[in-house]
């Protein structure tokens, strides 16, 4: 039976093993984790003797352990400060992969404590208190990415460094599957000569809760709703467009529409439907990952 691992990436990619080694012979060990459940605060409405709730906010608990040096004397102490220049290149990103699973699940985090022990000459090992501060929910680790076009893409392949499919399906009837808590981001690429191109995204009942539409001809388009780099990125011909963000066209949301240009992917299944044109013989990338409070 496979037990469960955490380990720690940084601003530089690098990756920083919280199960595992990382010296030549020291390891480094999360023990009896905490923080990886959730508590909600409700907002609430007392009508007779029944509590109405008027809205809820998931409250995200730290995640903290006791991180263990294992190792010779002058190694592990080594390997502290090993840890603190590794998280002094932010952002810093915790890894947590269960047991006996395909995928494990990421979050954004601030180290807001770390308590710097002695070694424990009972044991060998140098105790170290640690407590992350989650900034995000937990995503899956490997995110979700759909590449849609016109045509069935057989015999088309393009790189890609994570699982992917293509959509056999029309660009007006996209259906993409949140199977998180929470709304997510959604990254909508554009890859083709496209002009005024357009979308909408529909929940399970039909209903429209998000519309975008950037003004103007390109050859790659690039939407991005990420809470933390919100982002238009528009080229044609290789060159870059300056102040993408003035190119959005906000006329397309109404009162009713959560979502405009930086749309949220719902729980659940939703619909996208695009508008790139008749004459449009490029292909659309999705990418979103599965949002948790809890794992």
């Amino acid at each position: 039976m496979n037990v469960r691992n955490f380990w720690l990436t940084n601003a530089d990619d690098v990756r920083y093993e919280l199960k595992g080694e990382n010296i030549s012979n020291t390891i480094s060990f999360l023990h009896e984790p905490e923080g990886l459940g959730y508590n909600v605060d409700l907002t609430t409405v007392k009508l007779g003797n029944t509590d109405i709730i008027l809205s809820e906010t998931y409250n995200l608990p730290p995640v903290a352990g006791d991180l263990i040096f294992i190792g010779s004397l002058p190694d592990v102490y080594q390997q502290y400060q090993n840890l603190l220049t590794f998280l002094a290149r932010r952002p810093i990103t915790l890894h947590y992969m269960p047991p006996n699973v395909n995928d494990g699940y990421r979050c954004l985090v601030r180290v807001t404590g770390i308590e710097k022990g002695e070694v424990n000459y009972e044991d060998g090992c140098l105790h170290c208190p640690i407590q992350f501060y989650r900034q995000s929910m937990w995503f899956n680790d490997e995110p979700n990415i759909l590449d849609v076009r016109n045509e069935i893409a057989e015999g088309k392949s393009y790189p890609l460094d994570r699982p992917y499919s293509y959509g056999a399906v029309s660009l007006n009837n996209i259906r993409l599957t949140n199977n998180g808590m929470t709304s997510t981001s959604l990254k909508i690429e554009i890859f083709g000569s496209v002009t005024d191109p357009e979308w909408s995204l529909f929940d399970e009942n039909n209903v429209k809760y998000g519309a975008a539409k950037i003004l103007g001809s390109y050859t790659y388009v690039r939407v991005d709703s990420d809470d933390t780099a919100e982002e238009i990125h528009l080229e044609r011909n290789g060159s870059v467009i300056a102040n993408a963000i003035n190119y959005q066209d906000l006329t397309v949301g109404s009162p009713q529409q959560v979502y405009v240009t930086f749309l949220k992917l719902q729980p659940g299944t939703s619909t996208l439907m695009f508008s790139l044109g008749d004459n449009f013989d490029g292909y659309v990338r999705l990418t979103w990952s599965n949002a948790y409070v809890s794992v």
